[in-house]
């Protein structure tokens, strides 16, 4: 005799049960800035030909070029899915939450190897 199990009770269960957290619905925007204004100053500084810049330097730049023009682009595709709750707080799953940590890790990281290097990002 063959038994077999439905699992779209699991998959029902596991939708529902998904855990959210709340953040405020000025994060998105806040991010999408800072990703924004890395961007731009990355890109304007590799403009800079007559630089002789290290290899390191000017890879820690490419890098931070293209990562914060991922984290604009993902922020760009989560947005629509984003609902504000009554009291104006988005829910983030856990899985978008780890995403955007990872993003604005690899710009807090390329900010950090760029300042050891005499190379600031903060507008002035």
């Amino acid at each position: 005799m063959k038994e077999t199990a439905s699992t779209s009770g699991v998959k029902e269960l596991s939708q529902q049960s998904e855990i959210t957290y709340k953040f405020k619905s000025d994060s998105l925007q806040e991010w999408r800035k800072m990703a924004t204004e890395h961007n731009l100053i990355s890109k304007e500084v590799l403009k800079f030909d007559e630089l002789n810049y290290v290899n390191q330097v000017e890879a820690e730049l490419n890098k931070l070029n293209v990562n914060s023009f991922l984290f604009i682009d993902y922020l760009d595709q989560l947005e629509p899915f984003l609902e504000k709750d009554e009291n104006g707080y988005l829910d983030l799953t856990e899985g978008e939450i780890a995403n955007i940590w990872k993003c604005l890790l690899a710009l807090t990281n390329s900010k950090k190897e760029l300042q050891k290097s005499s190379i600031s990002l903060e507008l002035h």
